[in-house]
């Protein structure tokens, strides 16, 4: 139960200072029991249809996921997505050496093979023990790709000039203001013509063999004359990969990868006079700088009273609540109003075939400040309750799963709105679950597109306000 300590009223004096318990569970109430309601206030209810529109959002922190998209997806809602990434690659092991003899001269190296080998993604198929499918795939399995990773000159900062950790942008861009340019981009090697499978056992990984390089002249050769005991000298010596992936037939399929357990490794053999053949491996994680590359055509999202929200840097939706904040900020302010609940309900596109697995379940709502900045609104942490803003799918018609909604609780962020007069910008995004901060960051192509036809009679988007005022 929530406690609201009412301040006192100069022209109520004689009621002295009043508590009210108002229900904050995680249901909504759908009616107004249980707030103020009694001779000596006066309840009304507002609903406003506020005009919501696509921000389109070109690109977004891509780096420190827990996963990375690759792929080619169109989707008949939001178009073209692309995703690949970059990263720089650090030694399992220190120091790097082809051979650890005194006289590397004295030692032939031969059979070299070099990969770059990615664990794939799975879950267990429903109702098998040790069968299991790709995880959190989006499109068509049986799209057909090719995959090429290549190497560049530009060297990767991990760190920005105060000491911070670098962030990346999906668009090759980063928070010190500069754009990483691939210079030079070297190809090591392509895999032609793949398509993921239907089923895959537990370990199943997707491996590039890396033949296009010359890794026996340029890298292990090299290493001779190079001391590499750190990473910071690794990523000098070898600057790192970048992974494109190319649509070659199919729908398009977008997969998500733990690239923090991809190795890069040269298996080679060394020879010696009058000693056996010695099999060398070195290996190489993704672990220093890493972040995805995505690209966009936003072909299909231009459907009129439709709004669309996407992650992977795809769309975000803009909610304009001037016309409550213009209308009611000063009669709030002078009759002293009690707002008792305050709630955004936005109506969604019926999926298709009744089917919502390709689509968002949960969205989340922030505010932007004078400063362009996502901010989170005071509703997730109020209380403490992170549940109690809401943006969780749901429908009209439960059993036949119809007339799908979202409703985002945001009672603290406009009280504060029409306390202070002031119009601040809401907007929605996919939710990664978070409360006390914005995370703009994606690692998903899934969407979900808004109904805003404000003329409708009964999906146009409503603002409710509920509030309580001293009955005169």
């Amino acid at each position: 139960m929530t406690l609201f300590n009412i301040k006192s009223f100069k022209t109520i004096a004689a009621l002295g200072t009043m508590v009210f318990f108002v229900s904050c569970s995680n249901d909504i109430a759908t009616s107004a029991d249980g707030l103020i309601n009694n001779s000596s206030f006066v309840r009304d209810t507002i609903n406003i249809h506020p005009v919501i529109e696509t921000e389109v959002i070109d690109s977004v922190p891509s780096n420190l996921l827990s996963t990375y998209l690759v792929g080619d997806y169109t989707s008949s809602d939001f178009g073209t997505l692309n995703a690949g990434f970059v990263g720089q690659v650090v030694a399992d092991t220190y120091p790097v050496e082809r051979t650890d003899n005194d006289t590397p001269a004295d030692v032939t190296t031969i059979n070299v093979n070099a990969y770059l080998e990615i664990p794939i993604a799975v879950s267990l198929v429903a109702d098998e023990t040790d069968v299991y499918e790709l995880a959190n795939a989006l499109g068509d399995i049986s799209t057909v790709f090719d995959f090429e990773v290549s190497t560049f000159e530009t060297y990767l900062e991990r760190f920005n000039a105060n000491g911070d950790t670098r962030v990346y942008y999906s668009n090759g861009k980063n928070d010190a203001g500069t754009k990483e340019k691939l210079v030079d981009p070297t190809e090591l090697g392509v895999l032609s013509g793949y398509s993921f499978n239907a089923t895959y056992e537990e370990a199943d990984t997707l491996r590039i063999p890396l033949d296009s390089y010359d890794f026996k002249t340029n890298f292990l050769d090299a290493l001779d004359s190079n001391t590499i005991t750190n990473d910071d000298e690794m990523r000098k010596f070898f600057k790192g990969v970048k992974f494109e992936a190319t649509k070659v037939s199919g729908d398009g399929l977008v997969v998500p990868f733990d690239l923090g357990a991809a190795r890069l490794k040269i298996e080679y053999t060394n020879q010696e006079v009058g000693k056996e053949d010695v099999d060398e491996v070195l290996s190489f994680s993704l672990n220093g700088a890493l972040h995805n590359l995505y690209s966009h055509d936003h072909a299909n999202a231009n459907q009129p009273n439709e709004v669309y929200v996407q992650g992977a840097s795809g769309y975000h939706a803009k909610v304009d609540i001037s016309e409550i904040v213009a209308d009611y900020s000063v009669d709030s302010k002078n009759e002293e109003w009690l707002i008792n609940q305050a709630m955004l309900k936005v109506y969604i596109k019926e999926a298709v075939d009744g089917d919502y697995s390709d689509l968002l379940s949960t969205l989340h709502i922030y505010a932007v400040n004078d400063e362009g900045e996502a901010v989170p609104i005071k509703d997730y942490s109020y209380l403490g309750a992170s549940s109690f803003v809401d943006g969780i799918v749901r429908f009209n018609d439960t059993e036949n799963r119809t007339d799908p909604y979202v409703r985002f609780l945001i009672t603290k962020f406009i009280k504060d709105a029409l306390a202070d007069g002031e119009i601040s910008e809401l907007r929605i995004k996919e939710s990664r679950s978070e409360t006390t901060f914005v995370d703009l960051r994606s690692t998903t192509a899934k969407g979900l597109v808004l109904l805003n036809d404000v003329s409708s009679e009964t999906k146009a988007p409503i603002l409710e306000l509920i509030y309580s005022k001293i009955n005169e």
